[in-house]
């Protein structure tokens, strides 16, 4: 009986503000109260928590953190500047690069067109359409009305050869370290590059989201595909697409999608919710319009500040179901599991899922992990 907030951007895109917990399942029913977005006429997006200022190339001139007064970006610098690098590697021309290309760059987006897609209880939209070497790229810069992450929703038309396009943004944050996304953990990689062995890692491979940090407050940058960054000094760098010619003359041409999410946050690293909004990013929420159901519930839900349920499902060689739990923080962390089916019972296993050990226990389930432990269980 609740009503959640629903807009129509000036493009016809619709959204709705819905809160869910994890794991949670809900049912919407649609109505006809649509708020149209109001266009604005100036690049500027703001809600209650940040605002971010634009120039016409969908550079960002000026990032303010209204909660602590304190600029997102360094000062003086401009983020978001989309930069296209020569890209010539000595060897491996589709899986090096060389450090060269920093000293490279060719050339910066030039705007062709720039619009509002309006303002509304859900988010605010600005629609940039770019031009870059012999590519375009179209870029939909959305801030939520709840949120500090400012997304990047990018389109490309890729038509370049022996090219590389990335984008940087240098943050108000020093940190001799920034943290990187792995598989079911994090690592930390230098941002100086004072040993040839730091030089050698002038590109650094992360998944979901690197992040820079002092004791304070960090910014993070997240993404949905991709892995390729350059982490130094103060400068949080990713590389979007590149266009060798060996052995494919064709690699990588025509269109691509992706999206990136600039993430300032009010606390250090391991306090802070970067995470969870990385999760978010990649795997968002499941829409599927039909008929109304009677409440479900998932088979088993984790209830951990730090514990995640990374796997669910069949077992390889029985009929049952298999989850896999893991500590996302590096710390010492507790965690309870609760099975639904009051018939169904929880059996640790090891992750081939040959061994089993311990008695089976019903209801729910306490335990404490080790930093980046990984635990697997059999509903049975």
């Amino acid at each position: 009986g609740n009503d959640h907030p629903v807009q129509q951007d000036t493009d016809g895109k619709l959204s709705a503000l819905v809160k869910l917990e994890p794991q949670e399942i809900k049912t919407l029913r649609s109505s006809n109260a649509t708020l149209q977005a109001k266009k604005a006429d100036s690049l500027i997006l703001e809600n209650q928590l940040v605002r971010y200022e634009f120039n016409q190339h969908a550079q960002l001139v000026a990032a303010l953190d209204l909660e602590t007064g304190e600029s997102i970006l360094a000062d003086g610098e401009v983020g978001n500047i989309l930069t296209l690098y020569e890209d010539r590697p000595h060897n491996w021309d589709a899986w090096e690069i060389d450090i060269s290309y920093e000293d490279m760059a060719v050339e910066t987006a030039q705007s062709q067109t720039w619009q509002s897609l309006g303002a509304g209880p859900v988010s605010q939209s600005l629609l940039f359409q770019l031009k870059i070497g012999n590519s375009k790229i179209d870029q939909r810069i959305t801030l939520q009305t709840n949120s500090k992450g400012l997304e990047f929703n990018t389109k490309v038309d890729w038509q370049e050869c022996h090219r590389m396009l990335r984008t940087a943004f240098p943050v108000n944050v020093q940190a001799d370290s920034a943290t990187c996304d792995i598989q079911y953990g994090h690592v930390q990689r230098p941002t100086h590059r004072n040993t040839t062995w730091d030089m050698a890692r002038f590109e650094v491979a992360a998944q979901k989201y690197v992040d820079l940090s002092d004791h304070q407050r960090g910014v993070a940058l997240l993404n949905d595909c991709k892995y390729g960054h350059k982490l130094h000094e103060n400068i949080l760098d990713l590389h979007l697409l590149r266009a060798p010619t060996y052995p494919d003359p064709d690699a990588d041409l025509g269109n691509h999608q992706f999206c990136y999410v600039l993430y300032p946050h009010n606390n250090p690293f391991q306090q802070s919710d970067v995470i969870e909004q990385a999760l978010q990013l990649n795997q968002a929420p499941l829409s599927l319009q039909g008929k109304p159901i009677s409440p479900i519930q998932p088979p088993v839900i984790v209830e951990s500040a730090d514990v995640g349920l990374e796997v669910l499902k069949k077992a390889e060689k029985e009929n049952c179901l298999v989850l896999r739990v893991v500590e996302r923080k590096g710390r010492k962390s507790k965690a309870t599991i609760l099975l639904t089916d009051s018939n169904q019972k929880l059996k640790s296993t090891d992750l081939m899922e040959w061994n089993d050990s311990g008695e089976a226990v019903g209801g729910e389930l306490k335990f404490t992990l080790k930093p980046f432990e990984i635990k697997t269980f059999k509903i049975t």
